[in-house]
């Protein structure tokens, strides 16, 4: 009985660390990548992807990394984002980029 509940203390904390890690990782990609700004421009067409969008966001240097942005729109229920064009600076991170552009 000992040996389980010490197993079970073990498997709680390695979860726990696991999640906070994976918790962490996943955060620090959605943060701003800089305090510049300065706007840029980005243009969504009708025919564009979320693969599109994001891989012009990781290119035009606003966001961290295109999968992470793709897997938050993805938990987030977002299959589309609206076109048009729009302002996105630096200093925004994915979670401000995405509500800038679904506004």
């Amino acid at each position: 009985m000992e040996r389980f509940r010490n197993v079970a203390i073990f498997l709680f904390f390695s979860l726990s660390l696991f999640i906070l890690i994976v918790g962490s990782l996943f955060n620090y990609h959605l943060s701003p990548v800089g305090e510049d700004r300065q706007v840029k421009e980005v243009v969504i067409s009708d025919g564009d992807s979320i693969d599109d969008v994001a891989t012009m966001l990781y290119e035009e240097k606003l966001i961290r990394n295109p999968k992470m942005f793709k897997l938050y729109l993805n938990l987030n229920g977002i299959k589309k984002l609206n076109e048009g064009t729009f302002s996105i600076n630096q200093s925004m991170s994915s979670r401000e980029i995405v509500k800038h552009i679904l506004d």
